[in-house]
């Protein structure tokens, strides 16, 4: 009688970042992400790198991209900072209203652009900035201000304090200041303070759920009135929500949750071009499906001398 030999195929999950694709930036650090109609837009920090007796410089931009421009083999970026006077800061924050892009940058100077960056002109107020049913919020000495006119005109809120970030899902607005974060049921009329454990924080909303984030995330369902921590594998870097999806960078690449942050799973991180891991995400932005994370090589972090990496990844094949 034969023996019937069952040969059984065992497959181990490892890790391959080789979902990870170049972003097209090399060496600038990326301050801020937008999208305004089919255009991706990024700020870039100037970069020092080669030997430190004779340093090379990459100069500051702000870019930006179409759908067409990211089908290449290496993204096409185009400059769009025509009439951004740079040495006063770089743009940290992107809003896109009607017709415009807003940016807000390091002097807190607001400015906005209705030829997709081609020319800049100023706006009086201050960022960052965000978008609560059709009223622009921003700022205006240390109250929240309100435009409805695209920026023409602004009106103060009771607040007495500046804004850094905003989280909003059109009427329920947050936002976070060195005090903590604030909240508006109005769309940004009237605000109060919560009572969450920390302030300097990132903030984002996935439906009526905020997350709040300044290494660790804490999370409130009910308007910001009670907070509960957010269990996360690494110390958290950036965070950012694409639908239902919840992304945080750390020192250990990405990760990803489908459940509000009750559970984490890893998206990896991408090779460098010298063949170096770059796992210590610092920013993230998403464009459309894409999901891009800015990383510092670990050989670069390892030197002191940091060098970042901007990369790519699908987010439905991701999740």
């Amino acid at each position: 009688m034969k023996s019937l030999f069952i040969f059984v195929l065992t497959i181990v999950s490892l890790p391959c970042y080789a979902q990870w694709r170049y972003g097209g930036i090399t060496l600038n650090q990326v301050l801020g992400y937008g999208v305004h109609d089919t255009n991706f837009f990024i700020s870039i920090d100037q970069a020092t790198f080669g030997m430190p007796t004779r340093p090379q410089t990459s100069p500051a931009h702000v870019y930006r991209i179409d759908a067409r421009g990211l089908t290449a083999t290496y993204p096409s970026w185009l400059a769009a900072d025509t009439g951004l006077d740079l040495a006063q800061g770089l743009p940290t924050k992107f809003t896109s209203v009607d017709d415009y892009i807003f940016e807000s940058h390091g002097s807190g100077q607001l400015m906005k652009s209705s030829d997709e960056g081609s020319r800049w002109s100023s706006v009086n107020a201050h960022g960052p900035l965000a978008l609560a049913n059709y009223y622009l919020l921003g700022g205006l000495g240390t109250s929240i201000a309100r435009s409805a006119d695209t920026g023409k005109t602004w009106i103060r809120t009771n607040t007495t304090m500046v804004a850094l970030n905003f989280a909003t899902n059109g009427i329920c607005v947050f936002a976070s200041a060195s005090s903590g974060v604030w909240r508006s049921l109005d769309t940004g009329a009237t605000w109060d303070s919560t009572n969450t454990p920390f302030g300097n924080s990132n903030l984002v909303m996935i439906g009526s759920v905020v997350f709040s984030s300044n290494g660790a995330i804490v999370k409130s369902t009910d308007s910001g009135t009670s907070w509960t921590n957010v269990p996360v594998p690494h110390l958290v870097h950036a965070i950012i929500s694409s639908g239902t999806y919840l992304f945080i960078g750390t020192d250990s690449g990405v990760y990803f949750s489908i459940d509000s942050g009750g559970t984490w799973k890893s998206a990896g991180y991408f090779t460098d071009v010298n063949g170096y891991p770059a796992p210590h995400v610092t920013s993230l932005g998403v464009f459309d499906t894409l999901l891009f994370a800015d990383a510092i090589s670990s050989y670069q972090y390892s030197t002191f001398q940091p060098t970042w990496y901007l990369a790519m990844r699908s987010i439905p094949e991701m999740v």
